[in-house]
């Protein structure tokens, strides 16, 4: 039995059972239990096995016909899964009692195969004590007739946890019957997560593994947080939808602006989040903050994929190029040459030629350079779904928060210089410590690139502060 929250994978690996069978075994031919020629089982292919002999006919059976699957409804019944009196046999003239009048149910009929039951506790309990003696005495009970068939069937199951569905329970008696239960879990590594959106999606445009990288950075963060409900679990299929999502928000900007690769961009995960905030399930405390918790750990996802691509870089020449005049506009309307024009060229410098490195993964990780040490990349401008981008690193909380089209490139801490960013801020001083949402940027370390991690709100602290982060 597998026991794991929703979006795992227990059924999908439940179907995979059927590859450990022979491709083809022979079964004799209109058996309705399948039975094997050397060894019939019911007193029908008995007679015929003893009257034909070696003329007996024998059909062959491939591995993936011997595999059953039943979703555990409450209105399956008894008749379903082990069988019941044909009325319209005992018409034909057959004894009431004649084990020719019984039609077999999906257990029965599955010998010599598997049968898995998905979600095993919403089947009633007098149906599971049904199941008792097929998986144990090998006896099948029908109407208080009692064949005894050396059933030769594998019975798997898949189950949430009891203290999540709560519709329902495994009755004790069948959980003793089963050989083992185990425990399923989401990825445990980044790269299987991506692996797993990249297996399962179907895209309709290219969709860049950075991309899939902040998607399943923001997946994971959503399974750690304590705003969702964590028993609940959020499915791979969050993450799977999103990337279709964002695949086909690429694919309508290339039909709206003809020219453009259906290519997606950075600014087509907002889209995601907003089709996809329905998939999770918050705390009942979070009632009217769904919004924000999505918002603020899609930030912290895009600032942790950008410090584990870009740590190293120096961007003081691009800071410095830009000198209060120029502004970049970029939003999901903007083509990606739109954008590219718009950024300013750099004298004697490969900037841009290492970013494309390091998104690649080809370049080195080097220790960053004093002269970056009081900038940082502004996640909330990365994510904003339109933004603008300006060489004024302004210090004003209020106005960023006004508009989200200022400040992609500011200092964390006010004033300048790698002494200043480096200091710790005085206790209670909420304007340089505390962003959007109350998160507290940490009181140590130097002033890398990139924006240090947030830590993510109290669950019982509303959100105090108007201004956004100064860096997230």
């Amino acid at each position: 039995m597998l026991l794991g929250e929703r979006g795992q994978g227990k059924t999908r690996l439940l179907r995979t059972l059927s590859g450990l069978l022979d491709e083809w075994s022979p079964v004799i031919e209109g058996s309705e239990l399948n039975e094997h020629p050397y060894d019939p089982i019911t007193a029908e292919s008995v007679a015929r096995a003893a009257l034909e002999g070696d003329a007996l006919p024998i059909a062959w059976r491939h591995r993936t016909d011997r595999y059953v699957e039943k979703l555990s409804t409450p209105d399956t019944s008894v008749a379903d899964l082990i069988g019941d009196v044909d009325p319209m046999r005992v018409a034909e003239g057959r004894r009431l009692g004649d084990p020719e009048t019984i039609h077999f149910g999906l257990v029965p009929r599955a010998n010599r195969g598997i049968v898995a039951l998905n979600e095993l506790p919403d089947l009633a309990e007098r149906i599971q004590v049904a199941l008792l003696n097929v998986m144990e005495e090998r006896d099948i009970q029908i109407r208080g007739y009692v064949l005894r068939l050396p059933l030769d069937v594998l019975v798997v199951a898949s189950a949430n946890p009891e203290d999540y569905t709560n519709r329902g329970r495994i009755i004790t008696p069948l959980k003793d019957r089963f050989g083992a239960e185990i425990r399923t879990h989401y990825p445990l590594e980044l790269s299987d997560e991506i692996a797993v959106i990249r297996q399962e999606a179907h895209l309709t445009a290219e969709v860049p593994d950075v991309i899939l990288e902040i998607l399943a950075r923001f997946t994971r963060a959503l399974r750690e947080s304590n705003a969702v409900n964590q028993a609940s679990g959020v499915s791979a299929r969050f993450a799977i939808a999103g990337a279709e999502t964002i695949a086909a928000a690429a694919r309508h900007r290339a039909t709206v602006r003809s020219g453009e690769d259906a290519v997606a961009r950075l600014v087509d995960v907002d889209s995601a989040v907003d089709v996809l905030g329905g998939k999770i399930e918050f705390e009942s405390g979070e009632e009217g903050r769904e919004d924000e918790i999505l918002e603020h750990l899609l930030r912290t996802a895009t600032a942790d994929a950008v410090r584990s691509h870009f740590r190293g870089l120096d961007f003081g020449p691009l800071v410095e190029a830009f000198d209060g005049q120029r502004t970049i506009t970029t939003g999901e309307q903007v083509t990606a040459q739109e954008f590219l024009d718009a950024l300013p060229e750099l004298e004697d410098n490969e900037l841009y030629d290492q970013i494309a490195q390091h998104v690649e993964g080809t370049a080195p990780v080097i220790a960053p350079p004093r002269s970056s040490w009081p900038w940082r990349v502004c996640s909330w401008c990365v994510s904003s779904p339109r933004k603008r981008v300006t060489g004024k690193p302004s210090t004003d909380r209020g106005q960023h928060a006004s508009s989200s089209s200022v400040i992609a490139v500011r200092p964390l801490f006010r004033g300048s210089g790698p002494a200043r960013a480096a200091r710790r801020p005085r206790r209670g001083s909420g304007r340089d410590r505390r962003g959007r949402h109350g998160g507290v940027l940490p009181r140590t370390g130097h002033a890398g690139v990139l924006a240090p991690r947030w830590t993510e709100p109290a669950r019982t602290r509303r959100s105090g502060a108007q201004g956004a982060p100064a860096a997230s």
